[in-house]
């Protein structure tokens, strides 16, 4: 009899419980944009362009990104919508023995997330010296 109240107890909190989910595409979108635009195509992508021929650089790139970049985020964007979790609860489900996959994105999302931190520091840390009257390299200390 207990265990049927537990059950009664927690259908009852299932159907109170409201599915989350975004309010408008537009909040989609934006989501989505800001996962796949990083640090990397700020601060590194120029440079990238530049050492490998600029214009011409860009016809594989974009090739690419269509071709491999946006389904594999279109296939992970997919999987996480139909098992309605992350990338550890995604992979369990697809197949116990796969649980490791998610893990493996999960430290290696968390060492991505330490890095980006870390830049960001630097570039505080650089522009708050930046803004001192006598920037530190306008002399040498240590010549005659």
């Amino acid at each position: 009899q207990w265990y049927q109240r537990r059950v009664r107890e927690v259908e009852e909190d299932e159907e109170e419980e409201e599915e989350e989910g975004w309010g408008n595409k537009t909040q989609f979108l934006l989501a989505c944009i800001g996962l796949a635009v990083g640090l990397g195509n700020v601060w590194r992508f120029p440079m990238l362009l530049h050492e490998n021929g600029g214009g011409a650089f860009l016809i594989p790139y974009i090739i690419m990104l269509f071709l491999e970049g946006v389904p594999i985020m279109y296939v992970e964007m997919a999987i996480g919508q139909y098992f309605r979790g992350g990338s550890v609860v995604s992979w369990e489900r697809i197949h116990p023995s796969l649980k490791g996959i998610g893990l493996c994105s999960l430290v290696i999302s968390s060492f991505l997330c330490i890095y980006y931190v870390m830049v960001i520091a630097w570039i505080l840390y650089y522009i708050w010296v930046s803004l001192d009257n006598v920037p530190p390299y306008a002399g040498c200390e240590y010549t005659d």
